[in-house]
């Protein structure tokens, strides 16, 4: 936490950092007003905290506990911040909403759009519980792809791997649903998340996990654009292409609406109209690819159990093993 332990103190350096010319630009700057705080570990290396543990029996890890994450939040909430959290298993969601509900109950807001990001395992009951507080979800579809059926038969078991990512139960509950890469977790490729939201097909290419999870094409279009842009508070300028908002959109080779959903993800981009100037490609799909070489790289680090952070004082161990399994898949 910037500051030490004092939210105060953390909540102050971050608005100094955030007025560094570096970020005062049209195209990289501070959303005004937005923070992004974090509950428990990451997904790919199996660290993320689940209410029933692991079938293996190893721990999954706080970022912050729900004790710091409460105090460093409670400053922003009371100074009418957008908050971002962080949150991938169902224990580390649950625990972030409990705080969202307390800071709300003590100091209600009408329009606080706390976002709950990543959402890989979650626990159908308290989603109900988080759109009543006014809260919405942004979700990495493509743990689906990537890890249901791997964790289906590693640490998580089926029941809980084939459902991760949920996208239905999210609409159904009545909660707006955006859609995320994370990258270089997924491809930071909208229509590859679309495909994988909508298909929910597992990595092998022969099974689909969890299918009542499936979103329809029209849903996952709004989850990477107007319902996005609501979770930025930028609805009334971008997200949709309408009087009064800048002209910003793609031309694409083929109608997601059309297509075969299964080829969504082969759909090109021909050209970005950006603040109503056009730009030719000449090049589309442009990004990672999850080829061997990517997966030896994840899978080694959904192998390592021990997030620390005191390898060589300020070098984070995790950071570490990523780099060495870089080093050994790509010389």
């Amino acid at each position: 936490m910037m500051g030490g332990y004092d939210p105060i103190e953390g909540k102050l350096i971050a608005e100094q950092q955030m007025q560094h010319p570096s970020y005062q630009g049209d195209q990289i700057r501070w959303l005004p007003k937005y923070v992004k705080l974090f509950s428990d570990g990451a997904m790919y290396s199996q660290l993320m905290q689940l209410k029933d543990g692991y079938t293996d029996g190893h721990d999954g890890e706080w970022i912050q506990t729900p004790e710091e994450l409460k105090a460093s939040m409670k400053p922003y909430w009371e100074d009418d911040y957008t908050v971002v959290i962080h949150a991938n298993g169902d224990l580390g969601f649950e625990s972030a909403l409990n705080i969202v509900k307390d800071l709300n109950e003590a100091m209600p807001r009408t329009d606080h759009r706390t976002s709950f990001h990543h959402l890989g395992i979650t626990d159908k009951d308290d989603i109900p519980k988080a759109v009543e507080v006014g809260a919405n979800f942004s979700v990495n579809p493509y743990y689906t792809h990537v890890l249901a059926e791997l964790y289906s038969e590693q640490g998580v078991g089926r029941e809980r791997a084939e459902v991760m990512a949920r996208g239905r139960s999210f609409i159904d509950a009545g909660g707006k649903l955006s859609l995320h890469s994370d990258a270089p977790m997924a491809p930071a490729q909208p229509l590859a998340l679309v495909w994988a939201a909508v298909n929910r097909i597992g990595l092998s290419g022969k099974s689909v996990m969890g299918p009542e999870e499936r979103i329809t094409v029209d849903e996952a279009m709004r989850a990477i654009t107007i319902d996005a842009a609501y979770t930025a508070r930028l609805e009334d300028s971008i997200g949709s292409i309408e009087p009064g908002k800048y002209a910003d959109f793609t031309v694409l080779d083929a109608n997601p609406y059309t297509i075969d959903e299964r080829l969504i993800n082969e759909i090109n981009v021909k050209a970005t109209v950006y603040r109503g100037t056009p730009a030719p490609l000449t090049m589309s799909n442009a990004g990672m690819v999850y080829n061997p070489n990517v997966m030896f790289v994840l899978s080694r680090l959904n192998g390592y159990q021990g997030h620390k952070h005191s390898a060589q004082g300020d070098i984070c161990e995790t950071s570490m093993m990523y780099q060495q399994a870089l080093q050994k898949a790509f010389n």
